[in-house]
């Protein structure tokens, strides 16, 4: 049996993620993202879908899928790990070039169905939606499982191809919460199973493997912001953090109750997040706040609150100093809303990319020169650390290893974890580039 691991996108840097993988003379492609750093200098992510497809890939915005060119008739079906950008941003321009069916979880699946509106690009693949801990016959030959995982949006999940002679198992984005505050914790069970049946081939993102500690569970994240709401005395609240992180949003609304005050949303991606969360019933957002995703109606709304802030919790879009975001705006007086008198708390990390960095350190220097309270860092990853790891490769114990979602350092720093166990690199560890196709003769 031949295994050829093709790497689109996602293994020279983070982001813009996509796998194909052939098992002989059949290919599963897993994920198919947008390179999100990229489209920050761009302002609004969904001005990208003005442009022609040549400029996406000069652009580097979309993966360079041509390497595919010559597979077309092998490539069975597209598998989607969960609803982030960097892995499911570019279906809508990509998919439709292959005529094969688009599996994925409801709440990704209900994604993709908003991506349509935003893009205006309707899928002409056929989206089937697929049970986290399900079975799924993609063709006679190629059976894959699909495991529940953890990490910071709903309803993600591993990837584990059956084969003839084992498994292969892409992990897409993860870390062990053993404590989520939506959905199951992990599958340990099937990846012990697994694991006892002989894995081929692990790819493995690398995103925090240098962090030589375990991730945080999110409930850890609810009660550092209850210890930080807790400290407070200013009038006004304002929380930013990731619009995708469900559970956190879902906390903050918990959080809201506790100290007496309402919770509105602001921002578009705040509701479109949160309309796919209602709408695939994980959580009914519009019951317990206020939830505001068009722009008209932002001024009017914070207008109306500015003289009651101590009654109001707002959870607004900015985190990363994204131009034109809610607390870009705010910071600018764009909106009849005083924000002296208030604490902003980033409940995010600021995603290590030059723009991000400066976008950052441009809106904290505007909102300081204004006497604002900023509260950073109140955040844990939705990312596997070492031991989170650790504990993946004990479980499976593959004879292969491949670490993607990562530039060279983060697969340095997995190689590290692997080879305390043994693991030798070129040997049964490769570290591979976007592009550089790699064969395992099994």
């Amino acid at each position: 049996m031949e295994i050829e691991v093709i790497p689109v996108g996602g293994y020279s840097y983070i982001g813009k993620n996509m796998t194909a993988i052939r098992i002989d003379d059949e290919i599963i492609i897993i994920d198919m993202g947008i390179n999100v750093d990229n489209i920050s200098k761009f302002g609004e992510r969904e001005s990208i879908v003005n442009k022609p497809m040549k400029e996406l890939y000069d652009l580097d915005i979309i993966p360079n899928d041509k390497i595919l060119e010559n597979y077309k008739g092998e490539i069975k079906g597209i598998i989607l790990t969960h609803g982030h950008l960097d892995h499911i941003g570019a279906v809508n321009f990509l998919a439709p070039k292959y005529n094969v069916p688009i599996y994925c979880t409801p709440y990704t699946a209900e994604l993709l169905k908003m991506q349509e509106k935003e893009y205006g690009v309707i899928l002409s693949n056929d989206i089937k939606k697929i049970s986290p801990n399900s079975t799924i016959n993609i063709s006679d030959k190629l059976k894959i499982n699909i495991i529940n995982s953890t990490h910071s949006i709903p309803q993600s999940i591993m990837v584990d191809i059956i084969t003839n002679k084992g498994h292969i198992v892409h992990t897409g984005d993860f870390k062990f919460d053993n404590f989520p505050l939506i959905g199951k914790r992990t599958n340990y069970e099937k990846l012990k199973e697994i694991g006892r049946e002989n894995v081929l081939l692990l790819i493995s993102e690398s995103t925090r493997s240098e962090e030589l500690s375990k991730a945080q569970s999110e409930i850890i994240e609810k009660y550092m912001l209850y210890d930080v709401l807790k400290s407070l005395d200013t009038k006004g609240i304002i929380i930013t953090t990731f619009a995708s992180h469900i559970s956190r949003l879902k906390s903050i609304i918990e959080l809201g109750k506790e100290f007496n005050r309402k919770v509105i949303f602001i921002g578009r991606s705040m509701g479109k997040y949160i309309k796919a969360a209602e709408e695939t019933n994980l959580y009914n957002f519009s019951e317990e706040s206020e939830v505001y995703s068009d722009v008209k109606e932002y001024k009017k709304i914070l207008e109306n609150i500015n003289n009651d802030k101590e009654q109001y919790l707002l959870v607004v879009t900015g985190h990363q100093g994204e131009p034109g975001s809610v607390l870009d705006k705010l910071s600018k007086d764009s909106f009849k809303f005083d924000i002296k008198d208030s604490t902003i708390i980033f409940a995010n990390n600021v995603i290590p990319h030059p723009i991000n960095e400066a976008n950052r350190k441009i809106l904290e220097e505007r909102l300081k020169r204004k006497g604002v309270n900023i509260i950073k860092d109140i955040h844990v990853s939705g990312h596997a650390k070492a031991q989170d790891h650790n504990m993946l490769i004990k479980m499976l114990n593959p004879e292969n290893i491949v670490p993607n979602h990562g530039d060279i350092n983060k697969k340095a720093a997995y190689y590290t974890i692997a080879e305390e166990k043994g693991y030798k690199l070129g040997e049964d560890i490769f570290f591979i580039e976007d592009q550089q196709s790699k064969i395992f003769n099994i």
